[in-house]
């Protein structure tokens, strides 16, 4: 399976990528085709690759205390590994699929390739990034304010 660059482009800018850039990320992604139930991120381990899901589904999981915690999960388009792929530090989360699913990835050493001849699409790649975090983040903020009034407010 080749890369879909129409799709990429739609998925993750939002605009159209010029031959050159496409060609460049052709280049630098991997397509990576799994079944169901395997893990590609798992939590302690280092990772250094951004996944993005192509087709199918994933989701994330974290382990506390002895439990198996799932915390989210992704079908086409969702971006996994963006906070190993940035800092370089252990994967926090395990991210494996739910089903059959095709996944594209970015190591970071092509990355870094791409940063020194395609700065702009870099650039709009982070910009993504942060943008999905962005999102994140506001969900989260909403999540805590609703369980704080739940812990705050008296049960009837």
């Amino acid at each position: 399976m080749t890369v879909d660059l129409r799709w990429i482009a739609t998925h993750l800018w939002g605009s159209h990528l010029d031959r050159d850039e496409a060609e460049a990320l052709a280049k630098a992604l991997e397509v990576q085709t799994l079944g169901a139930n395997e893990a590609f991120i798992e939590q302690g381990k280092p990772a250094s690759a951004l996944y993005i899901l192509r087709d199918g589904k994933a989701e994330v999981s974290v382990e506390h205390e002895g439990q198996t915690l799932r915390i989210a999960t992704g079908g086409e388009g969702a971006v996994f590994g963006e906070m190993t792929f940035l800092t370089g530090e252990p994967a926090t989360a395990t991210v494996r699929t739910l089903e059959p699913s095709v996944l594209y990835r970015l190591s970071r050493d092509q990355a870094l390739a791409l940063a020194r001849t395609h700065p702009d699409l870099m650039f709009r790649l982070f910009a993504w990034i942060l943008a999905n975090h962005a999102q994140t983040v506001r969900r989260l903020n909403e999540d805590y304010a609703h369980l704080f009034h739940y812990l705050t407010s008296p049960h009837k």
